[in-house]
């Protein structure tokens, strides 16, 4: 008992020094933006939200929710053919602990643990949580890569505005996505390759003497991998709740893209803009995300604003490309681990609550 309430304590503990390392992060990539930038001004910055046209960033706002709703839903959809009935609310929470947790760990999947532990606290199996979260993995990189792809083939001129480094974390990002969704399919589909990279990193953590009893969690393990196998190949069975997942991520893909688009329409208005820098802001969020998707955060959110500030650069003037960066990172990103963050405190709390009952 007192194990696990130390246990308990050091998880914590981690996690407020997780979250402390982003907020900095957040502030150091936000400094470096305004102090490298000689056009740049907090005077001009404020002008420029108050010129704004407030109900394209409701608008931004709102494809912000519905980016974190639609993971959910497809956490949901792949969870209820397994036989768990997840709720709409139980999948918002689920989507925020993985959104969360991806932006104040050192890992772009480091919300999957997160979002176990919510799965598996509300009763569903770790064989099937396993299989639903790694599915969703790969339909997520998929969604990502198709939208992302499809908008390349139709912006190269683009794509070549960027500057040189730009455009090598560009590629190096597509070439790193088709990597994972090779991973990821193996994983899912390979069972046996799934169970002998545990069975490495549990003897790895046994000869550490992190982990005890062997024996006992390979056998544990081996239960688990069996009862693992069996949804990985159900699902595999089930074309129309992988595309309905699928479908999902991509709308999930496109809504935060257009978290960019808005904020864009909302700080020069429809009437001022053409469809061709419409266009174009779309393209450079899509490649902006493919360029940092594969570097792991916190090296991500720097990257990240790289890449924008570079994109933007090419079609608005420098102090401009500066406002949008910051206002479009603000309501994209960091808006989204605010909003997460708040959802996982209420699960947590949830979740104390019912073990009292």
């Amino acid at each position: 008992m007192e194990d696990n309430q130390n246990n308990e304590q050091i998880k914590k503990s981690k996690n407020i020094w997780l979250s402390l390392l982003f907020v900095l992060i957040a502030i150091l990539c936000v400094w470096t933006i305004t102090s490298l930038n000689k056009d740049f001004s907090f005077k001009s910055f404020i002008s420029f939200l108050k010129g704004a046209e407030y109900v394209w960033i409701i608008l931004a706002l709102i494809c912000l929710i519905l980016y974190i709703i639609f993971e959910g839903q497809a956490i949901k959809v792949i969870a209820k053919s397994f036989g768990f009935n997840a709720k709409m609310k139980d999948g918002f929470f689920y989507s925020s602990a993985d959104l969360y947790f991806s932006a104040i760990t050192p890992s772009a999947t480091g919300g999957q643990p997160a979002s176990a532990y919510f799965m598996i606290k509300d009763g569903m199996s770790s064989a099937a949580v396993t299989a639903t979260l790694l599915f969703n993995l790969l339909a997520y990189t998929v969604a990502l890569f198709l939208v992302a792809f499809i908008t390349f083939i139709f912006s190269i001129p683009m794509y070549l505005k960027f500057s040189f480094i730009s455009k090598i974390f560009i590629i190096i990002g597509f070439l790193v996505e088709i990597l994972l969704i090779t991973v990821f399919s193996c994983l899912l589909f390979k069972a046996k390759l799934l169970h002998n990279i545990c069975k490495f990193f549990l003897k790895v953590l046994t000869k550490l003497h992190i982990i005890h009893n062997k024996e006992e969690k390979m056998a544990r393990l081996s239960e688990m991998m069996a009862k693992y196998s069996e949804y990985a190949m159900l699902l595999k069975t089930r074309k129309k709740v992988m595309l309905k997942a699928l479908g999902y991520n991509i709308l999930q893909r496109i809504c935060l893209f257009l978290v960019t688009v808005f904020v864009f329409l909302g700080a020069y208005g429809i009437h001022n803009v053409s469809l061709i820098s419409v266009l174009s802001v779309w393209a450079i969020q899509c490649m902006v995300t493919i360029g940092a998707n594969f570097i792991p955060i916190p090296g991500a959110m720097g990257i990240s604003d790289f890449l924008l500030l570079d994109g933007f650069s090419r079609i608005l003037s420098n102090a401009e490309a500066s406002n949008l960066e910051l206002l479009t990172r603000f309501l994209s990103f960091y808006s989204c681990a605010i909003i997460c963050g708040i959802a996982v405190i209420i699960k947590f709390y949830l979740i104390k609550k019912r073990s009292k009952k």
